[in-house]
């Protein structure tokens, strides 16, 4: 593969992808002298996947793979209130506390900084970060709830409802951030890219649901097709995060090995 190394001070001022050295006064230098990564696999206009940091990428992986575990506490809670129809039952804050602390432990991985420069999602990510630490904390306060340790910091209707927002905005942000990464996957981009963004349509439609209390404005089909998006929802969206946990464990293999060849063969 023939090399391209860029002289200029402001390409120059990337850092290692691997290590987040500073390559400003490195003019001269084929490799990162911290961790011997060639330079230009830093400067290189290239972002996909299978040539990005592999530590990074195995980030994303085990979020991925972490949020489609939470979806099966997040069906059995939509199959709890729709037995109980009660919204203080312990079974259904239990599971709405095991999807909140398991979905945002893998959010919060899922938005790991890549070190990769410009950063052209650092408000997205550490503002889906800081849901992801209120939600831990939200879930903890339900799961302690559920277990009988004490009572809930907010009566029930305010914690569901509470629950209820963080639940969309954090799909919301989710759904967003993938779609920012699924152009660099090598296959099946497009596809990726649209189930996204169909995916963020339907979150926006559900958020339009939340926030029009008693779904005045819409009409009884809307309505209907709404109360039933969550039962598709939950199961599209596990399988969907397991493949792309998958596609990241892959690209993560390969970048692995380029950047192994790269290093020995320089």
């Amino acid at each position: 593969m023939a090399t391209l190394l860029k002289s200029d001070p402001i390409a120059r001022s990337k850092p290692c992808l691997r290590c987040g050295y500073s390559l400003r006064n490195l003019l001269d230098s084929k490799n990162c002298p911290e961790c011997n990564l060639p330079i230009w696999l830093s400067l290189s206009g290239s972002n996909a996947l299978d040539m990005s940091n592999p530590l990074w990428l195995r980030r994303l992986a085990r979020g991925a793979i972490v949020m489609s575990i939470a979806q099966v506490p997040a069906v059995a809670a939509l199959v709890t209130a729709y037995k109980t129809r009660d919204e203080s039952d312990p079974n259904l804050t239990l599971f709405i506390a095991l999807y909140f602390l398991i979905f945002h432990t893998g959010l919060f991985l899922l938005l790991s900084n890549e070190r990769r420069y410009p950063d052209n999602s650092p408000v997205l990510r550490n503002f889906g970060r800081g849901i992801s630490v209120i939600a831990a904390f939200i879930g903890a306060d339900f799961l302690s709830a559920a277990l009988g340790i004490r009572e809930m910091t907010m009566n029930g209707i305010a914690a569901i409802v509470l629950a209820g927002a963080i639940t969309l905005w954090s799909a919301l942000l989710t759904w967003i951030y993938l779609k920012r990464i699924a152009p660099r996957l090598t296959d099946h981009s497009r596809t990726v890219t649209r189930i996204c963004g169909y995916l963020i349509l339907a979150t926006l439609m559900q958020i339009g649901r939340f926030l029009f209390v008693g779904d005045f404005f819409l009409m009884v089909a809307i309505r209907w097709v709404l109360q039933c998006l969550p039962w598709i929802y939950f199961p599209f969206v596990a399988a969907m995060l397991a493949w792309l946990g998958r596609a990241f464990l892959r690209a993560s293999r390969t970048a692995k090995g380029h950047w192994q060849t790269e290093t020995i063969a320089r």
